[in-house]
Formats: C-alpha cells, structure tokens, sequence
C-alpha cells in the first residue's frame, strides 16, 4: 500500500486491491461501509491519476458528496457533506446523457461548459459514471476529475469506474433497502427462479474474412422487460445472484440443439458462478460432446477473490473440451490482468474499443496489440459491438477473424 494525500490521511490500495475491496463490500463481507468507499475512491483517484474522485448522492434535488478523494496540495474543494442543486451538476447531465461519461476537456463541452464548476473548481478532464441500482434508478455517480485536461487520460478507463459503480451499487442498494423490502426482492427473484425463467436470445458471431458463422453468444432476457443487468444486479443483492446466472445458463444449454452444426454456444458466468459448486453439479451432468462446444464467457459482475481456484476450475472444463472466453478486453488494467491470468481460448474485445475504430488511430493500434497478442498465445480475438460498416472493414484489416454486433446480426429469442 501506498500512502498519497486524498485530504483524509487514508493509505490507498493498487487496481487490484481495489476491485477486491469493492468486491468485499458487494459481497457483503465487509460493514465499515464509509471508511472502506473513502478507500475504495482513493484507489481509484490513485490508479487514474485524478486530482479529486468522488461518490455523488442523488437526494431530494440535491447532489450531496458522501466520500471523496482530493490531492493534498491545496485546501479541500469538495469536502464530504458538500450539497449543490442538482441540475448545476456534472452528476445530473452524465445520468441522464446529456453529457459524455468521458469529458477530455470541460472548457470545450457545450453540455457542461457554462456549469460553476468548469471555471471555480476548475475542471479538466472529467470522468463519470452512473451509479443505478438494480430497478433501473440513480443513486448518484462515481466521479473523477483533474484540474487541468490530462491527454493521457482516455475514455477506455470508464470501464474500470463501470466495474466499480457496479460493486458499490450492490452494496449501496442493499445499504438503504428495509428488511421488508429486502424480503419482498427476494421472492421476486426466486419467483424468477422457479415460475419465470428468462428467455435466451441468441447473438451469431461471425468471421469477419466471409461472414461465416462460427458461434452464438447466449442473452439472457426476462418477462418483465427489464434489462438483465437489473435483474442480475438485484438477485445479487438478494444472496441470488449465482443462482439466477445457472438458470440462465441452464436455459441456454437448452437452445444447443437450436445451432448449426459445428457452431458454439457462449454462455456467460461470473468467477463466483464458475467456482460454485452448483456449477460443478451442472458441468458434471454434461456430455463431453455438449463441452466441446461450450464457451464460458467470464463477466465481471463479480470480483475474482481467488484466480488459484478459478483457474482449477476452468481447468476442469478445459479437460473435457470447453473454451473460456474474458470479456471487456481494451477497457482497462483489470481486464488484461484477467487474461494474464487465465490464458483464455478467446478474448473479446470491449464494445468502447471496436464502436468508432475506423476513425481513431489510437484505438487501431490497441486492437493491433491485442491482436498481435492473441496470436502468440494461441487465442483468437472476438470483436463485440460492431454496428458501423466502416468499423468492420478496419477491424478485418488489423486482422480480427471474429465478430459480433447488430451490423452482423441481432440478438434473436427461439420461436
């Protein structure tokens, strides 16, 4: 750990004790609810190399500062308990899209340009990311800013401020919800569980060189129209998150048979998923022909408390024939660590990447790293989120075999 000014005195932790930290807290495992988000923001203020990060709440018209994070090289600018009108916020704009998630330079937004803020704090580089709890709603945001605009900051790092508001969100809702409340979610999802399974829609995934299909990545969509983010997100604040990912998992198997020949089937699954023992139950009553054809897609709606035990498991899957897939890959430090250490068959490369690549050489010359990557360690690129015809093209260029978007094909439930 290392000790850097965040005007509370408080050590912060590197990316991966981060993710951990917060991962402790979705899960439940720590209660020191302040002090662990004062470390948690710390983290991140660190990890991005901002001058302030902060939680933003949502209340009554107001946005209050509950934690914050700031460089000690000056009086504090937004100390915690700190309440502004809510419309004269960063916070508002961000959540409902009036204003990018990633700001290079506040002086040049128009959405945020005439804000107090952009001249009194002032603001430069200004990340931010929503903070929804699983019935849709805003809590507040997770928020990062420099003084000055900062080049080396990208939009790419919104995946790791993602990951984070997705943690602190399980928790958080958790934090305020009633014990009633909390009794009444849970027989929602395990009405969900028993009554009304999701739907599978299946997404084809193409070769990029001539349109093959190759596989089809498994979606899980729910009754109630909501979307499947909430309803895991809210399972997981119920104790039933693992349990709601096997009977999405179980409902796609069921559509293999539904594939052409030779095509495989993606499913996804948390870390926590995978190392369960319901998992190893499922995968025990599976024919090795059904593994051969299985790609276990790792989300990161879970941390990974333990890549020893992970990767035993996936071992044990690769043994009888499954691929296993990381996602999300481009976006951050914690999605390559994820491949480092689990060597995956296939990385898919994160929608933030691929959407735009043809007019942005920086993101051109990630993907030609990555892809150089995969094919000295044997895995092959999956390109997610291609909806331009023009981004296809630059991505076969670089060499990406693989594909998937609404350009090459839309998510389809079975008839």
């Amino acid at each position: 750990m290392t000790h850097d000014g965040t005007g509370s005195g408080t050590s912060t932790i590197d990316l991966l004790g981060l993710l951990q930290v917060a991962d402790d807290l979705a899960a439940g495992r720590r209660q020191d609810t302040d002090s662990t988000l004062q470390l948690v923001v710390a983290g991140l203020r660190e990890h991005l190399g901002m001058d302030v990060a902060f939680v933003g709440v949502f209340e009554g018209g107001q946005r209050r500062i509950r934690t914050v994070a700031e460089r000690l090289d000056g009086p504090p600018v937004l100390p915690v308990g700190t309440c502004d009108p809510l419309e004269e916020s960063y916070c508002a704009r961000v959540a409902d899209g009036r204003t990018p998630e990633f700001v290079p330079d506040a002086r040049h937004e128009p959405s945020v340009a005439d804000l107090p803020g952009t001249t009194q704090l002032p603001v430069g580089t200004h990340l931010s990311v929503p903070i929804r709890l699983s019935d849709g709603s805003v809590y507040g945001t997770l928020c990062g800013f420099t003084r000055e605009p900062d080049p080396q900051l990208q939009a790419r790092e919104l995946g790791v401020l993602r990951l984070v508001a997705r943690l602190l969100a399980t928790h958080l809702e958790r934090e305020a919800r009633p014990g009633d409340e909390l009794a009444r979610d849970r027989t929602r999802v395990q009405g969900a569980l028993d009554e009304r399974p999701p739907e599978i829609a299946l997404q084809p995934v193409l070769a990029l060189e001539d349109l093959r299909v190759v596989g089809f990545e498994a979606l899980a969509r729910f009754p109630d129209g909501r979307a499947p983010d909430g309803w895991f997100a809210l399972a997981a604040t119920v104790g039933l998150g693992v349990e709601l990912e096997l009977v999405a998992v179980r409902a796609a198997l069921r559509r293999l048979p539904d594939l052409p020949p030779g095509a495989y089937l993606a499913v996804n699954a948390s870390a926590a998923a995978v190392c369960s023992e319901s998992m190893g139950d499922l995968v025990d009553g599976l024919d090795d022909s059904v593994l051969a054809r299985l790609v276990v897609e790792l989300t990161e709606q879970t941390g990974v408390p333990d890549y020893d035990v992970l990767r035993e498991r996936l071992s044990a899957l690769r043994g009888r024939g499954a691929r296993v897939a990381v996602d999300d890959a481009g976006t951050g430090y914690a999605g390559l660590h994820r491949i480092l250490e689990l060597s995956p068959d296939l990385i898919k490369l994160d929608r933030l990447l691929v959407d735009g690549v043809a007019g942005d050489e920086v993101r051109q010359s990630l993907v030609s790293a990555l892809t150089w990557f995969a094919r000295r360690s044997g895995a092959q690129i999956v390109a997610e989120g291609i909806e331009r015809e023009a981004d296809a093209r630059v991505l076969r260029r670089l060499g990406v075999p693989f594909g998937q978007g609404h350009l090459l094909g839309e998510p389809v439930l079975a008839r």
